[in-house]
């Protein structure tokens, strides 16, 4: 398996009763240096339907809260 660098994108369909239902999953690696690439998931209004998971790296545990607060002031913003 490769490490994320930057914004990598995938896309899925899934079928829930009679209606398609489109995914979309943004994961982005590399640390706070690519902070500002959230904008490009964030656009085209479709804030009200997305779900958010932040995934930190437990073997620095002396930065995870940092680490925490910073992405989801990011998010928010």
């Amino acid at each position: 398996m490769t490490e994320t660098t930057a914004l990598e994108f995938k896309s899925g369909l899934k079928l829930q009763g009679d209606k398609k239902v489109k995914t979309n999953v943004y994961e982005l690696g590399g640390g706070r240096n690519f902070a500002n690439l959230l904008e490009a998931a964030f656009c085209g209004g479709n804030i009200a339907n997305t779900t958010v998971c932040i995934v930190l790296d437990l073997t620095k545990p002396g930065i995870t809260i940092a680490s925490l607060l910073f992405w989801l002031n990011a998010v928010k913003e």
